[in-house]
């Protein structure tokens, strides 16, 4: 995306800030992020695994939830200016994510990927066989596949070559 637009790209993670162990690491991190987006700016800036940041049901790490959702929050609302920033983020499920770092300002726009079609399958299983391989059916690998997602084809192949390693060893 950002090479089709020409912009520089940055990428982040919530487990990428947190490796630190403990909030203040956490809280330099992610501005740290913010920084290196803005000296690459034009740039986007991706966040992955954004539904780290979500509610502690139970309370044991709410005070570490609330202060880490509103370092996120301070930044997404770029108090120091966050011109020529475009932010994405990823996420596995929306609804752990807290509402305020959902809201419009922060992140506008939603867009659900869906499973892949069975045609997507067949190129993604194409996409990850070796030149030695492709005499393998991918149209009947793809419907093998239905429900399942580009990692679980990856996941699949690497697994039958494995299998075929441990035969051909045999």
């Amino acid at each position: 995306m950002s090479q089709t637009a020409g912009l520089s790209f940055e990428a982040a993670s919530y487990s990428e800030w947190q490796c630190g162990n403990h909030l203040g690491s956490f809280l330099k991190a992610m501005p740290d992020s913010f920084e290196n987006a803005q000296a690459k700016a034009p740039c986007i800036l991706f966040i992955d695994e954004l539904d780290g940041f979500q509610q502690d049901l139970l309370g044991k790490n709410s005070s570490y939830d609330q202060k880490a959702t509103k370092g996120l929050l301070e930044q997404l609302d770029g108090i120091r200016g966050r011109e020529g920033i475009v932010v994405i983020a990823a996420a596995n499920q929306l609804g752990p994510i807290p509402v305020p770092i959902r809201r419009a300002g922060r992140f506008d726009d939603v867009v659900n990927i869906p499973l892949p079609s069975l045609a997507d399958l067949a190129e993604i299983t194409r996409q990850h066989l070796r030149p030695s391989e492709r005499d393998i059916d991918v149209e009947n690998c793809a419907v093998h596949a239905v429900g399942k997602t580009g990692a679980d084809c990856a996941a699949a192949i690497r697994k039958g070559r494995c299998c075929s390693t441990v035969k051909s060893a045999a």
